[in-house]
């Protein structure tokens, strides 16, 4: 069950990162409007954000991305060296 939640937590990490790292690349030629709608696994995440608060919905995104990869690392360590520990 923890490699289950281990991995899952390294899915979303990955999601995270790819839509962080896609908000800060966005050019300002892609927009129509002075604002964009920030959708992530098909969820609206914000309807109208301004050109100026993109690098800190980018910003939130890495964090969490960071956050998630981190956990996923304290459980698959912590699996294996409560395997290790029962050998």
């Amino acid at each position: 069950m923890r490699w289950l939640i281990a991995y899952f937590c390294l899915l979303i990490s990955i999601l995270l990162l790819s839509k962080g790292l896609s908000l800060q690349t966005t050019s300002s030629n892609y927009f129509d409007s002075n604002q964009i709608e920030i959708y992530f696994m098909g969820f609206q995440i914000k309807e109208k954000v301004p050109r100026e608060f993109i690098p800190m919905y980018s910003a939130f995104f890495l964090m969490g991305s960071f956050m998630f990869a981190v956990f996923s690392t304290i459980i698959t360590l912590n699996s294996l060296l409560t395997l290790k520990r029962f050998k």
